[in-house]
């Protein structure tokens, strides 16, 4: 039975015969990039590259192994790596081996962790494995980054444990549990992962057209007005102006390169604070999607932070007062309603 998975770069498959030559292609072309780290070849062991392939098809048909060939999306046909579970043990253990290698010219482009991440996702979710380990040389120090990444913890060292290239090598040896997977992996840990990674900074003219489609939407993530194509030229000369006066800031939020939030920060002066300066927050958006998940509240916890920065003596902003959800969520934030608005003293 071929199994298939397709990741956001990668298709994994299971082997078959017609891999025969990609396969023979891996091998001739990382030969030596590959034997520092591997134990007697799995080639000498199985025989020939035909019999090596209906071996490793045989054993996933029955459960043993399952073993992917990682295929670039753009060129299916090629195979730049493998990632393996092997040595499947049912019963009391329910446990397997991962082993993994990627071509030297695909290394460093996080393709080995996309690989890993949905392989190790397919054992505990459709085989039901409680336990994955996997071992490395102390050396190897890709591979110990790459584990603990993945969720790894270090569970012991074996002395001379494999022969590599002839010579018996020590290893470090991992594991990762179904509970810990879980624990990882669960809903809030990522979201709490993911806010921890929001960049903020002020936007560039390339953002213009995705800021104002996000600014054009309502609560419900639908158009308020219904931007022309291309984006009208009167967009880019107020954000010129914008970008020309040192009191104003249209910062955006990004996570992984996605632009998830916009706010305008105007900074004034006041004379009846003996000049004082104060912050007034507009033109504030969250991408629907990222909605209620705390990136609001991070980003203007970013921004009342740069207000002290600027020192400002306070933050303000406007809001309809018909919005008793946004109402509430500025109350929480600390800020009061006046006539004027709300305001947060800083």
């Amino acid at each position: 039975m071929k199994i298939s998975l397709t990741t956001q770069n990668l298709i994994l498959e299971t082997p078959e015969m017609e891999d025969l030559q990609a396969f023979k292609d891996f091998e001739s072309r990382n030969a030596l990039h590959l034997a520092k780290w591997e134990s007697t070849s799995y080639l000498e062991s199985k025989g020939d590259y035909e019999s090596c392939l209906d071996s490793w098809k045989n054993e996933c048909e029955l459960g043993k192994s399952v073993r992917f060939f990682l295929k670039p999306k753009e060129n299916p046909e090629m195979i730049i790596g493998m990632c393996n579970f092997t040595q499947i043990f049912r019963g009391g253990f329910q446990a397997c081996y991962l082993g993994y290698n990627i071509d030297h010219a695909y290394e460093g482009k996080g393709l080995m962790f996309e690989a890993a991440e949905n392989g190790i996702r397919y054992m505990f979710e459709e085989l039901e494995v409680h336990r994955i380990m996997a071992n490395y040389m102390p050396v190897n120090v890709r591979s110990a980054k790459l584990l603990s990444r993945l969720g790894f913890s270090v569970e012991g060292f074996a002395k001379n444990y494999l022969s590599i290239n002839g010579r018996w090598e020590d290893h470090v040896l991992n594991g990762l549990t179904l509970e810990k997977w879980k624990d990882d992996h669960s809903f809030d840990k990522i979201i709490m992962n993911s806010i921890s990674a929001l960049h903020f900074r002020e936007a560039y003219i390339e953002d213009v057209e995705e800021i104002v489609a996000l600014l054009f939407e309502d609560e419900l993530g639908q158009k308020r007005e219904k931007l022309s194509d291309p984006l009208p030229e009167s967009y880019n000369v107020a954000f010129a102006k914008i970008r020309s006066n040192p009191n104003n800031e249209l910062i955006v939020a990004e996570l992984n390169h996605v632009l998830v939030g916009v706010m305008q920060i105007t900074y004034l002066q006041h004379l009846t604070f003996q000049g004082g300066i104060a912050a007034h927050f507009e033109g504030v958006r969250i991408r629907k999607e990222y909605q209620n998940h705390g990136y609001g509240t991070r980003m203007f916890q970013w921004a009342i932070e740069r207000a002290k920065d600027r020192g400002c003596h306070r933050v303000q902003l406007m809001t309809d007062k018909n919005r008793s959800a946004a109402k509430k969520f500025y109350e929480q934030l600390g800020f009061s309603a006046t006539h004027e608005g709300m305001k947060l003293f800083i």
